[in-house]
C-alpha cells in the first residue's frame, strides 16, 4: 500500500501560522531599512570585506522573490487542501514538493544572507504593526540622547577635578605642586 503525504486538515492553523510567518518574512525583506544591518565579514587573508548595498540589495530581492513565490505556493495548497478530492491528491505531492524546493532554494538564500544580523527589536516593531524603519529612527534618537546624557557626565567630571584640584591645591599646596608635575599640569602661581 502507497502512503501519500500526510493530510492536512482543512481550516488547519499550521497552515495559517506558516502563511502568517512567511508574510512577516515578506513584510521585513520588503520594509526592513538597510541601515539597521552590522555587517561584519571578514576574509581570511584580505582583512575585511566590503559589501556594497547593491550587493545586499540583489540577495534581498532573490530572497524576496523566493519567500513570494514560497507564500503562493502555501496559498496555493491551503486552497487544495482546504476543498481535498482524491482526484486531487497527484497535484497536492506536486505542491508539496514545490513547498520543499522552495524552502530549499530560501535555505541558499539564507546562507548568501549570514553575515547580517537584524536586531530582534524590528521584529517586536512588525509585530506591533510599527514600520519597521522606524527602528533606525529611534535608534539614533536614543543614541544622541545617550551621547547628551555622557557628555553632560564628562564636563560634570571636568568641572569637579577642576574644583578639587583647586582646594586642594589651597589646603596642601607641596603635595599638589608634585601632584601637577607628575601629570603635566602647570604648577600653581
Amino acid at each position: 500500500m502507497q502512503e501519500g503525504p500526510a493530510q492536512i486538515p482543512a481550516g488547519s492553523s499550521v497552515l495559517r501560522n506558516i502563511m502568517y510567518i512567511l508574510s512577516l518574512l515578506l513584510l521585513l525583506v520588503d520594509q526592513l531599512p538597510l541601515g539597521c544591518f552590522r555587517l561584519q565579514v571578514k576574509q581570511k587573508t584580505y582583512g575585511t570585506k566590503v559589501i556594497t548595498m547593491n550587493d545586499l540589495e540583489i540577495k534581498f530581492d532573490n530572497l524576496e522573490e523566493h519567500l513570494e513565490k514560497f507564500v503562493e505556493n502555501i496559498r496555493q495548497l491551503g486552497i487544495i487542501v482546504s476543498d481535498f478530492q482524491p482526484s486531487s491528491q497527484a497535484v497536492l505531492n506536486q505542491k508539496l514538493n514545490f513547498m520543499i524546493s522552495g524552502l530549499q532554494d530560501i535555505e541558499k538564500c539564507r546562507q548568501q544572507l549570514h553575515e547580517i544580523n537584524v536586531p530582534l527589536e524590528v521584529f517586536d516593531y512588525i509585530d506591533q504593526g510599527r514600520n519597521p524603519q522606524l527602528y533606525t529612527k529611534e535608534c539614533l534618537e536614543r543614541a544622541l540622547a545617550r551621547n547628551e546624557q555622557v557628555k553632560g557626565k564628562i564636563d560634570t567630571m571636568m568641572k569637579f577635578k577642576s574644583l578639587l584640584i583647586s582646594e586642594l591645591s589651597k589646603v596642601f599646596p607641596e603635595e599638589m605642586a608634585k601632584y601637577k608635575a607628575i601629570h603635566g599640569e602647570d604648577a600653581p602661581p
